[in-house]
């Protein structure tokens, strides 16, 4: 999976794991300096398996113990990704977070996450990208347990006009709206200002608004 030796080689071990390959916690101390290797080579040696890659990288920094901040592979992905790829991996963390139990989530959120938001916020390492940040928003209906933590966190940027706003339908058909009234229609104000139209949504807003 190295570079420096023979590109080539990499590039046809990266596509072969990409698609049949595995990780585990036991390996991922080896594994990570070659993903961290490859952040760059996302738009051009792996340009037809960047997808998938990310998908692993979501993966991963939802799945294991170790955390992307301290441990710098999450900034590195960042500020040497392109804004694409920060999009794609934000949408498979939301995929990755679906099904997890709720004490797991709220680990999470408490372990990286939360100051993950803090300092995409900031725009460190890099400014946040609006299709990053819409796929970041579609993760507030699968962090339940800190639902209105997470609300605060996409209220202290502005409303991005968005490409795909299915977190209208999320949250209707969700029990969000009962157990957590106030964030939602906080919500729902911050992200209904700038939406495109025609507004799609608008039935299933109104009945959540009722």
């Amino acid at each position: 999976l190295g570079w420096s030796i023979d590109p080539k080689r990499a590039t046809q071990a990266w596509h072969g794991y990409l698609w049949t390959g595995r990780t585990n916690e036991a390996l991922l101390p080896k594994l990570l300096p070659y993903y961290k290797a490859s952040f760059a080579r996302l738009a051009s040696d792996l340009e037809s398996m960047r997808s998938r890659f990310t998908e692993y990288l979501a993966d991963i920094t939802v799945r294991s113990t170790l955390n992307p901040l301290r441990e710098g592979w999450l900034d590195s992905f960042l500020a040497r990704a392109e804004p694409q790829d920060h999009a794609a991996w934000a949408r498979f963390v939301e995929i990755s977070l679906r099904g997890m139990p709720e004490d797991y989530r709220r680990n999470l959120w408490q372990r990286w996450m939360s100051d993950y938001w803090k300092k995409r916020s900031q725009g460190i390492p890099r400014p946040l990208g609006p299709g990053e940040f819409e796929a970041m928003i579609h993760w507030a209906p699968e962090l339940v347990p800190v639902f209105p933590e997470v609300v605060d966190r996409i209220c202290a940027n502005p409303a991005p006009v968005m490409q795909h706003p299915f977190i209208f339908h999320e949250l209707a058909k969700s029990n969000l709206p009962e157990t957590h009234p106030v964030p939602v229609a906080k919500l729902l104000l911050h992200l209904i200002k700038e939406a495109k139209s025609p507004f799609w949504h608008l039935p299933e807003t109104a009945d959540m608004v009722t």
